[in-house]
């Protein structure tokens, strides 16, 4: 395969497998925003009634990447305007690169009182894809034969987990005098996922390179509502219904599972809260269309594409068939199987130094793949008049970089209006920035908590 690649084709490629997601920073500090509840079900709403609009009062994105950047990429161009892979290859972090989507919007909200509690119901879809590849897997990837020419290279290769599903939550928090406690029950309707265990790579590269290369894979696959990648299921041929996505698959729900959120909030001074929780302890068993595809040296013969083939539509079917071929190869078994969420802990502490102004500091964790992801966020918000929020922050990313986020929260009538940016500084420095955030929405509003309410006194 050619040493050099296109600099429109390998951003092409980063912007479609985008890494690690930044955890929201911002959206804990707007309180008076219903959502920031999301975070600690503790957090007592600031108005007594919240309703979301349908599906427009929480729209969020959230895309990352980690061991390389944009400037990393212009840094490796040639002359040409071509990328020297082994340039750019040497950039790379040498544990690979990790990348993340995560989109989230909610179909409703509501939130209200009765008698000494907040009672909030909310019904909410959730996309992740997390992929985290090796540095070897990435040479194998873009760089093709002469990568690993005459030799054979054994590495793992990359990790995958991609899920969808229905959150559905019924929330209960009660105010009092000192402090409050939270707990959020979630119902968990799974849509889809695909997940990798173990997944490693044995690649073969002969010296002459008109010679296909070989590639070995070991690990296991898991799969529920996707269409079926191989030939047969337990030496069974397959009905022609499974090897295509149907509508039912997704509307039968029988993917299920159950999930909790548990927060606190206490005021040790009249001025400084302390608050914590812990999120998304539970799990989903996948029972709908529940494929396991074990790769016990399966093998297939990949010839490889360069940048005069990307032009031609039948020369890259064939290199992605090449690729599906790995999971053709293997055994299938249809197993149920049971996954956990991703667990996440907050803790943070708050100082109101006077009813306009508050400055904070969150801490956060999150389990992902083989890491405990760790974020540090000081923040600043003031309140202007009686309707409009403002808060920025500054965030360090577990040893990976440091961001400013910014939000703001804005009611005019019943309408609540909010947007947050989480990383502004993709705007002044795009070629080095690696994390795009962005997060609105639209709620109704009534009749907020006074004074003695906010500062958590009765």
């Amino acid at each position: 395969m050619n040493n050099k690649i296109s600099i429109l084709l390998l951003l092409v490629i980063c912007s479609c497998t985008v890494s690690w997601a930044q955890p929201d920073v911002t959206l804990p500090s707007l309180r008076r925003v219903y959502q920031s509840s999301y975070f600690n079900p503790a957090f007592v709403p600031k108005y007594k009634v919240s309703v979301g609009i349908p599906v427009l009062s929480n729209l969020y994105i959230n895309n990352s990447r980690t061991g390389f950047t944009l400037q990393d990429v212009f840094d490796s161009k040639d002359p040409d305007g071509l990328i020297d892979l082994n340039v750019l290859h040497d950039k790379i972090d040498k544990n690979g690169i990790a990348i993340n989507t995560l989109i989230q919007t909610d179909l409703f909200h509501v939130s209200f009182p009765i008698k000494k509690f907040q009672i909030g119901i909310n019904s909410s879809i959730k996309t992740q894809t997390t992929q985290a590849f090796s540095k070897e897997f990435i040479g194998f990837l873009v760089n093709g034969n002469s990568y690993f020419k005459g030799q054979t290279a054994e590495f793992k290769g990359l990790d995958i987990y991609n899920i969808s599903y229905l959150e559905n939550g019924l929330s209960i928090a009660r105010q009092f005098r000192k402090f409050s406690i939270g707990a959020r029950a979630k119902y968990l309707q799974g849509i889809a996922i695909t997940e990798t265990n173990d997944l490693r790579f044995a690649v073969t590269t002969p010296v002459n390179s008109f010679d296909p290369l070989v590639v070995k894979t070991g690990g296991q696959v898991n799969t529920s509502n996707l269409p079926l990648q191989a030939d047969s299921v337990t030496g069974k041929a397959p009905d022609k219904k499974d090897k295509e996505i149907q509508e039912i698959d997704f509307t039968q729900f029988q993917n299920t599972g159950y999930a909790f959120d548990f927060g606190f909030t206490y005021n040790i001074l009249p001025r400084l809260l302390i608050h914590g929780s812990v999120m998304d302890l539970g799990s989903i068993t996948w029972n709908s269309k529940p494929y396991n595809y074990t790769l016990s040296n399966a093998d297939v013969q990949l010839n490889g594409i360069n940048y005069d083939q990307l032009n031609n539509a039948d020369q890259r079917t064939n290199y992605t068939d090449s690729i599906v071929g790995l999971l053709k190869g293997a055994s299938v078994t249809e197993n149920g199987f049971n996954r956990k969420l991703r667990t996440r802990y907050f803790a943070g502490a708050d100082w109101d130094f006077s009813f306009r102004d508050r400055i904070g500091f969150l801490f956060q964790a999150q389990q992902n793949l083989d890491n405990l992801y760790k974020v540090y966020t000081f923040s600043y918000t003031h309140r202007f008049g009686v309707n409009w929020d403002l808060t920025a922050n500054y965030t360090m990313l577990d040893g990976k970089g440091t961001n400013v986020g910014i939000g703001t929260a804005v009611k005019m009538g019943a309408f609540q209006f909010y947007i947050i940016q989480d990383d502004i500084l993709l705007y002044f420095k795009p070629a080095t920035s690696q994390t795009f955030y962005f997060r609105m929405g639209l709620n109704l509003v009534w009749s907020e908590y006074t004074g003695a309410k906010i500062s958590g006194k009765e």
